[in-house]
């Protein structure tokens, strides 16, 4: 069976995640290691220095896309709305047309 961390690897040499919260926040990364990004920076890193993805609450997933961890199979459903898009959308009630 085939691991999926590694096929992303191969897919990008470089992983980038935003940080889309307001505070410093810490990536763990192979071997022990750990990084600290800035609030709303761009983390760029070597994708060989993890063994393990940031949080999909914290941090907004450049490279892998979204579209990436389906394709490996390390996310099956839709990533949940943010608060933003959410509010955005206009619910919908049943039985109504346009």
């Amino acid at each position: 069976m085939s691991d999926p961390m590694k096929e992303l690897q191969d897919l990008h040499r470089v992983f980038q995640f935003q940080n889309k919260t307001n505070t410093v926040k810490t990536v763990s990364l192979a071997g022990g290691d750990s990084v600290q990004v800035m609030p709303r920076s761009i983390l760029k890193l070597q994708s060989a220095k993890f063994n393990q993805l940031p949080s999909m609450s914290e941090f907004k997933f450049i490279a892998p896309t979204l579209d990436d961890l389906r394709a490996v199979g390390l996310l099956t459903s839709e990533a949940p709305k943010s608060k933003s898009q959410s509010s955005s959308q206009p619910s919908s009630s049943a039985g109504e047309e346009d």
